[in-house]
């Protein structure tokens, strides 16, 4: 497991994320190809298998929806270029952290937590500025109820913010197509922590569509409900020390959502 924590400047994110990724070195995430606009990596995943590449690209020009990365997920990428050689498909979500344009030079946070199946990379804007948002982004295998057809990719992205899709999307459905592998999460749902005992809730976000049902779950990561916790508590589960972070909701005309099932959730951030 990694773990990378730090304050920087907007522009330099990217540059963070790739010395980051690069300095790993228990043999999770493994270079496939690097450019000065492209990193691209790749996991078999604790089964020894999987194929999980990621590409991150700086997408950080100033614009209407202010500062952001690119983010692309498939089960293949090529050695040479970074492209998608068919029959792959890609899966691409850009990650933004101000709802609108900023200074490349404002200040963020970022966390971000790597291990061989999933990574977790949370980021939060300028605390000065009235458009910083939290986004967390989910890159990888998600807890399946079934494993499917051997063709099967469970290989997830889904962001808390800001996606364009409304949910979270593998690289292929229980069928071994990608005609039904967008999914919404869902949790239940309690008004306030801790609870009469003093224990504090946390419910696993389940992963659905009309098609499948439920595929499975995210793993290491647990709704909360938002009143009780703040930002940086430790809710101990299972013997592990979970983080709650707090995600923007993003307001759309009259509908207020992100595609996480609430506004906090905690985190094994190892």
């Amino acid at each position: 497991m990694a773990f990378f924590s730090n304050k920087i400047k907007i522009n330099q994110l990217f540059g963070f994320l790739v010395t980051n990724l690069k300095s790993i070195n228990d043999d999770s995430w493994s270079v496939v190809f690097e450019s000065t606009s492209m990193l691209v990596v790749k996991s078999a995943g604790s089964s020894g298998s999987e194929k999980m590449f990621l590409k991150l690209e700086p997408d950080t020009s100033k614009n209407a929806t202010g500062n952001s990365i690119k983010i692309t997920i498939s089960d293949n990428m090529s050695t040479t270029d970074g492209s998608i050689p068919p029959p792959s498909i890609a899966i691409s979500r850009v990650f933004t952290f101000h709802s609108t344009i900023v200074d490349t030079n404002g200040l963020i946070d970022y966390n971000m937590s790597v291990l061989v199946d999933r990574i977790v990379l949370w980021v939060s804007g300028d605390v000065n500025s009235t458009t910083g948002v939290s986004n967390m982004a989910f890159i990888g295998l998600i807890n399946q109820y079934s494993t499917g057809t051997p063709a099967a990719n469970a290989f997830s992205i889904g962001l808390s913010y800001r996606s364009n899709e409304d949910g979270f999307r593998a690289v292929k459905d229980v069928s071994g197509g990608t005609a039904s592998s967008l999914y919404k999460a869902y949790s239940t749902l309690v008004p306030t922590n801790p609870g009469p005992a003093g224990a504090y809730n946390v419910y696993p976000q389940v992963l659905a569509n009309a098609v499948e049902g439920a595929r499975g779950e995210l793993p290491d990561i647990y709704h909360v409900p938002p009143v009780g916790v703040n930002l940086g508590d430790i809710i101990n589960v299972g013997g592990k020390a979970y983080t709650v972070y707090s995600l923007s909701p993003q307001t759309t005309s009259s509908t207020q959502f992100n595609n996480f099932t609430g506004t906090k959730v905690a985190v094994y951030m190892g």
